[in-house]
């Protein structure tokens, strides 16, 4: 029992020192197996998904709260930027490249206030242990929406002043 016990310690303290390097190797790994076999791992993701114990679970992860949160505010988003509500940039608002963007909500419950994201800034942004970028992201938000500007009122224009009146010259009869 000893001897497992002090392998089983040599081998945490080991990951412990190598831990870089091991999830190198392990991430190389994944990659390389991935491209050999992406049909297939494509496949019986599809195969899982129309299973009935992937249906269920998709279900269930689609009713969560949170979920109904973001999908509200992504496809409010969607519609304000088809609208022209929203007009969305060509670059991303945090290292400013020339990428394919989407939407990032600090706060789902505000749809329409979103940061610009390409999607290696915005996986940076959900991935633990940036906070320099969260604080970054969280500066460009403060910036854009939460800025005291003044409001400019324009005062409303009477219609005979947008358009003026046609009936003095249209006869009807």
């Amino acid at each position: 029992m000893k001897e497992k016990e002090q392998r089983k310690k040599y081998f945490q303290e080991y990951y412990q020192d190598n831990k870089e390097k091991i999830r190198k190797q392990q991430r190389e790994y994944h990659q390389k197996y991935y491209q050999n076999n992406r049909d297939k791992l494509i496949q019986l993701t599809r195969d899982w998904r129309k299973s009935s114990h992937g249906r269920l679970m998709i279900m269930r992860y689609e009713r969560t709260p949170k979920r109904k949160r973001y999908r509200k505010a992504v496809m409010e988003t969607q519609s304000a930027v088809a609208r022209g509500d929203i007009i969305k940039p060509k670059l991303c608002e945090l290292c400013g490249k020339e990428r394919r963007l989407g939407s990032h909500h600090e706060d789902y419950s505000k749809p329409l206030q979103v940061v610009w994201l390409c999607s290696d800034c915005h996986g940076k942004r959900h991935s633990a242990g940036n906070d320099d970028i969260k604080k970054k992201i969280r500066m460009i938000y403060e910036k854009k929406y939460m800025t005291n500007k003044k409001v400019m009122v324009i005062p409303e224009r009477r219609s005979d002043e947008i358009m003026p009146r046609l009936s003095n010259n249209i006869s009807i009869g």
